[in-house]
């Protein structure tokens, strides 16, 4: 079937922008048919490994800073399709399994804000390291989740 030009544009346009975000953000590894809906939010991409086949859906914010004294690694392995509005956060190490889906407004994280003096507000108080996060393959993580410093196996539903 044959297209008009400004059609070609339309359907080129997506993967034109995502190959600019993956080559001007620098990401530590950004695998073939990957893509990043806009907007979303990308922080600490020189520490996220993308693998094959990623889709992340708008509004998510994906991030690897060094903010408890680590240097941070995000890996989003093979076929992984991130949901809207989801959040994750490594300030050490999260691995992500191949397969897996995390649905919308879904929170991970290897850190949380400590709350140890009631007289300081929490966004004031440390950052609380907390373990490493592994999702096995072919999990599904479900609507509005949170994994904080937890590790899951093959095939869990949460």
């Amino acid at each position: 079937m044959k297209f008009p030009n400004f059609i070609k544009g339309i359907i080129r346009f997506p993967f034109n922008v995502i190959r600019y975000i993956a080559g001007r953000l620098k990401f530590a590894e950004f695998g073939r048919h990957s893509a990043i809906s806009l907007p979303s939010r990308i922080t600490g991409s020189k520490n996220i490994h993308i693998g094959s086949n990623v889709l992340i859906n708008s509004k998510a914010w994906i991030s690897a800073n060094p903010i408890t004294g680590f240097v941070p690694e995000l890996i989003l392995s093979d076929n992984l399709s991130v949901g809207d509005f989801a959040h994750i956060v490594a300030s050490r190490r999260i691995v992500i399994g191949p397969d897996v889906l995390i649905a919308n407004h879904v929170y991970i994280s290897d850190n949380l804000h400590c709350y140890e003096d009631p007289e300081i507000p929490v966004r004031w108080q440390p950052i609380n390291q907390c373990n490493d996060v592994y999702i096995g393959e072919g999990s599904w993580i479900g609507e509005n989740v949170c994994i904080i410093g937890a590790s899951l196996g093959k095939h869990c539903v949460i």
